[in-house]
């Protein structure tokens, strides 16, 4: 029983020619986040895309994106499972966030400092990002917050590829809380 974090590429059409400028801003080698779920009955991915966020089975998932970077991270319990797969599922059908996609890339381009993106709250919880997905499930279930930041319009792949390589450098663990 798994939860695993990848860190992929875009494999089709206008997609792809997306994918490609997201990692020129972003200076990253991969331009999507997402969470698989595995827990040997099912293997399920969640993100944040557009137009909305979904769940999505795992062998589907994969002819639209070819991954970079995995990091497995072993769930203490079935209990545990259910519990994320509960929260993760809260969070399908949330409206993309395209204006925090926007707004990241003008403060990376602008050479914006993290301390002035914190203090402008684009969307709060209404719509979401692939990143937000992510930190949002790494702040609750790992109860590790690198950035610690109550505004998570700002997270992007920068900051969560750091906080995946902490927490397997800290062999941290999930919680089920």
């Amino acid at each position: 029983m798994n939860i695993v974090f990848l860190f992929a590429n875009n494999k089709l059409g206008f997609k792809k020619f997306g994918g490609e400028i997201i990692k020129e801003v972003e200076g990253t080698p991969f331009c999507h986040f997402a969470i698989l779920y595995d827990d040997k009955k099912e293997q399920t991915v969640y993100e944040a895309v557009f137009p909305r966020s979904r769940k999505i089975p795992y062998s589907e998932w994969l002819k639209e994106y070819e991954v970079h970077t995995i990091f497995h991270f072993k769930a203490p319990s079935e209990e545990s499972m259910s519990i994320y797969k509960t929260f993760l599922d809260s969070l399908i059908n949330k409206i993309y966030a395209f204006d925090q996609c926007v707004w990241i890339a003008f403060c990376i381009w602008f050479k914006i400092r993290k301390t002035i993106q914190e203090k402008v709250k684009l969307n709060g919880s209404k719509s979401i990002i692939c990143t937000e997905l992510g930190y949002l499930f790494t702040k609750k279930f790992f109860n590790f917050d690198l950035i610690n930041i109550y505004n998570t319009d700002r997270v992007d792949l920068r900051d969560m590829f750091s906080i995946s390589l902490i927490l397997k450098a800290n062999n941290k663990e999930l919680s089920h809380e």
